[in-house]
């Protein structure tokens, strides 16, 4: 499970006209400058190993903490289903606190509880509650060549997309997480299969991979346009398999990924409304959130 480092929950910005005032401005304003625990963990029944990342957030003003000093390496990390309870294991390397999935099995429809208890009195909680994917389903996948317009490479590269079906009657909340091509290696026939991947980007995609029902609800989605390392030109002969993977997420998950891209979207834009980012732990900032993945498969002759 690969955790991206997003840990930008705390923004303060300040323009000051500076004239012959001295004035303290954490005094002025009220600002608060303790540092806080910023948590950030997703649980999936697909996992074999659960993951939290803990540090703590830079101060609005002052000095700021190196990456040493905001490390948090002797903290009380525990995760429960609220009949056992585990304590996870802190790896220097690379600085995340883990568990066996073997231990705490994550099981759709079951609610997950958080607890962080760190020196100087710092104590976060949270939970979530893991979806279901009943009713939520693959319909169709597609990868097609795309015209490209850059001097001196590749005149096309190959696109992948795929569509699937709501499940009508309940919130639901999703994450196009990508796809690949499952095919024989001309080279070594008799080998494993070659496996390409096929990568979502935000430049290509409005939703940012993210999608909620609130106003479809029960309809037919579309995901963006997933990218190909590989030039069209090398594309394997068929027939080959064309895998898709969606990720049935809680709102919690939602709330937290749509923040980040709004804050990046308005990042050195001095016009723009401040975002803050999403958070349901108590005591510290960040999310304890849940994801459940849907997947889906073509032959293409």
């Amino acid at each position: 499970m690969k955790i991206q480092n997003i840990y930008k929950l705390l923004c303060l910005g300040l323009v000051l006209s500076l004239g012959a005032c001295e004035t303290d401005v954490t005094k002025e304003v009220n600002i608060d400058t303790t540092p806080k625990l910023a948590v950030v963990s997703f649980i999936s029944p697909q996992d074999t190993v659960l993951l939290v990342n803990l540090q703590k957030t830079q101060p609005a003003v002052g000095k700021a903490m190196s990456r040493e000093e905001a490390r948090v390496p002797n903290a009380t990390v525990q995760l429960s289903d609220g009949s056992q309870t585990f304590t996870l294991k802190y790896e220097p390397t690379p600085d995340v606190y883990r568990l066996s999935a073997s231990k705490l099995p994550v099981l759709p429809g079951k609610t997950y509880y958080l607890t962080v208890a760190a020196p100087d009195g710092y104590t976060v909680s949270g939970s979530c509650t893991v979806p279901r994917t009943e009713g939520v389903r693959i319909t169709d996948i597609t990868v097609t060549n795309k015209a490209l317009d850059f001097p001196g490479g590749p005149t096309s590269m190959e696109v992948f997309s795929f569509k699937w079906q709501d499940a009508a009657g309940q919130p639901n909340y999703y994450r196009t997480l990508g796809g690949s091509r499952e095919s024989q290696d001309p080279i070594n026939p008799n080998g494993p299969p070659r496996i390409e991947p096929f990568y979502f980007s935000s430049w290509n995609d409005k939703n940012k991979n993210i999608y909620s029902d609130e106003k479809t609800d029960g309809g037919l989605f579309s995901s963006g346009e997933g990218g190909s390392q590989m030039p069209a030109s090398q594309v394997p002969p068929k027939p080959y398999w064309l895998h898709a993977t969606l990720a049935v997420t809680d709102q919690h998950y939602y709330r937290y990924h749509r923040s980040v891209y709004q804050q990046a979207d308005t990042d050195g834009n001095p016009f723009a409304e401040p975002t803050l980012i999403y958070t349901n732990l108590q005591g510290g900032l960040g999310v304890f959130a849940a994801y459940n993945e849907v997947k889906g498969s073509k032959r293409v002759e």
